[in-house]
């Protein structure tokens, strides 16, 4: 395993893809709850995305990348909210994104 290179080329470049899956996301949730406040959810949804990037993901070349998946879902939900909670549900579910070898479906 290349942890000492590879985690620090895999943090620069979790940071773009953080901050433009948090924008996808906010817009996403904007559209499906008719919400004005697109840009309140997006500055939420970086920091907190930036947070868990930092705190567990320090060797992604250990991890696959399906498992980040459900590690990320797994984490959004259980630390929003019930309401944001079922939004991320709403989002992995459109993306077909799959928890455990299942695909969210309960909305």
């Amino acid at each position: 395993c290349t942890c000492t290179h590879a985690s620090a080329r895999a943090r620069a470049r979790a940071r773009a893809p953080a901050h433009t899956h948090a924008h996808t996301l906010a817009r996403s949730l904007a559209r499906t709850h008719n919400c004005t406040h697109a840009r309140a959810h997006s500055r939420m949804l970086a920091r907190s995305h930036r947070r868990l990037h930092s705190r567990t993901l320090a060797c992604t070349a250990c991890t696959c990348k399906r498992t980040h998946a459900e590690w990320l879902t797994h984490s959004y939900s259980a630390a929003w909210t019930d309401l944001e909670g079922e939004l991320a549900s709403i989002y992995f579910r459109k993306k077909g994104i799959k928890v455990g070898g299942e695909e969210v479906s309960n909305v």
